[in-house]
């Protein structure tokens, strides 16, 4: 499942980190079936993957990992879905993440999720519009001042 990238352009879109929470814990928990399966192999981290392109690498790699409640596929869900909405990878500590998917879930249904999602991005394309369109001016404004300056 592909998702789009949040809060990248501006700020992070911490109301909908249960929405896609949701969306991967399925995913994580399939993962962590399949790395038990073959945790014994040497190239296990290659199997999962192979299996799972979707899931970055680093988190998969964390299904290994010794303590119990990283390796939880609910915990690296939480921090894939932080990901998504555009919050920096170990920039929040865990339990603050909770605190935002905690928050969101009691007033985002999946509907909601999807209208806030294209309000969201709405709101960024025009921020983005915005700053291109002045980017532009100071360029012009630049071009002219250097023109006269010649002159």
């Amino acid at each position: 499942m592909k998702f789009i990238l949040l809060g990248k352009w501006n700020q992070p879109a911490f109301n909908l980190v249960s929405f896609y929470y949701d969306e991967l814990l399925s995913q994580w928990k399939a993962a962590k079936e399949v790395y038990k399966a073959n945790k014994n192999f040497r190239n296990w981290e290659k199997m999962l993957a192979a299996s799972f392109e979707d899931l970055p690498t680093d988190l998969l790699q964390k299904l290994g990992d010794p303590d119990n409640y990283s390796s939880m596929p609910s915990t690296i869900a939480l921090e894939h879905a932080a990901r998504i909405c555009g919050i920096k990878p170990n920039s929040v500590v865990l339990r603050t993440l909770q605190n935002y998917s905690e928050k969101s879930r009691k007033w985002i249904n999946k509907e909601g999720a999807e209208k806030a999602i294209g309000i969201f991005v709405k709101h960024k394309v025009e921020a983005i519009k915005k700053e291109i369109i002045n980017d532009i001016a100071d360029e012009f404004l630049n071009e002219i001042n250097s023109s006269i300056e010649k002159l």
